[in-house]
């Protein structure tokens, strides 16, 4: 039998030549297409500010969580203060990243503000600000000026003369010996600060309704403290309304360490003084160190 001869047939699992080429092109291809979209997101994000700044206002400050006291007739003009030392123009883009860190910078330096909590800004042109307030306590009384201070008595930027500003429920702290500091920091002295302390006190007692004689109470004289004036007198006296009725408190609450009657004592006495006569005695001094009771008259 005769073989047939001829050209060998391809077999059927052969593959296709390979095009190294045309797999770069696709290569290529996707990652233009990546490239593309890249790029478009790149330009939207950036278009962003622009499209949305046509539906804002003018940029302005937003107080976040202002206390009460701020919206009282006498301190009403705090905000706007603060808001012309900011001196945001309206024209600012909010989206600056520079705006938060220049608006905190501006508020750290003012005397109101005790810290910035946060500065954050709004699309629609708000740049929102949560801070925290140093609140007017008390005076602090130096040659003739009365000074306003918080209760951790940094100075605030008021003061008035001693014998012209009203009163109303403050309490001055006067005899001081240290000099008068600048706005925003603290005053010195060891006899300032405990004439704060005592004030602290009269004025959480005062919040529970248990000072009837609070009105006959204008300040509290620091002049003896450490008995630089009298060793025997009170560390601090409370200055009355009348002109010749003082009363010798003596150490600072909380520190009376069984040398005198404890600060609950002394209040109770003189609630006690009070409810008897009607009003605080106008003539003569009166002494509440003693536990066994009120003493009249300066000690010898």
């Amino acid at each position: 039998m005769s073989k047939s001869k001829g050209k060998r047939k391809p077999s059927r699992h052969s593959t296709k030549p390979r095009l190294p080429w045309l797999r770069s092109l696709r290569t290529w291809i996707a990652v233009a297409w990546v490239g593309t979209f890249a790029v478009i997101a790149y330009g939207l994000r950036q278009l962003e500010p622009y499209a949305q700044r046509i539906n804002f206002g003018d940029t302005a400050v937003e107080w976040v969580g202002v206390p009460d006291w701020l919206n009282d007739e006498d301190w009403q003009h705090v905000l706007p203060e603060l808001e012309t030392r900011i001196n945001l123009h309206p024209d600012t883009d909010p989206y600056d990243d520079r705006v938060c860190s220049y608006v905190a910078e501006r508020l750290v330096g003012s005397s109101w503000i005790a810290a910035v909590r946060r500065v954050s800004k709004q699309s629609d042109g708000r740049v929102k600000v949560h801070a925290d307030f140093r609140k007017p306590f008390a005076m602090v009384e130096r040659n003739g000026v009365a000074y306003l201070v918080d209760n951790e008595g940094v100075r605030l930027p008021r003061q008035w003369a001693s014998s012209g500003f009203n009163r109303g429920g403050w309490l001055a702290i006067r005899g001081i010996m240290a000099r008068v500091p600048e706005t925003g920091q603290r005053w010195a002295g060891d006899d300032v600060a405990a004439g704060l302390k005592l004030a602290r006190f009269l004025y959480r007692a005062e919040a529970a309704n248990r000072t009837p004689f609070r009105n006959g109470i204008k300040a509290i004289d620091v002049g003896n403290f450490e008995g630089r004036k009298h060793p025997r007198a009170g560390r601090l006296q409370l200055v009355t309304i009348n002109p010749q009725s003082y009363i010798h408190w003596g150490l600072p609450p909380g520190e009376e360490y069984g040398i005198e009657s404890s600060a609950e004592l002394k209040l109770a006495m003189l609630c006690k003084l009070y409810a008897a006569e009607g009003h605080l005695p106008d003539k003569g001094p009166i002494d509440l160190r003693a536990e066994d009771g009120i003493g009249l008259g300066d000690p010898d």
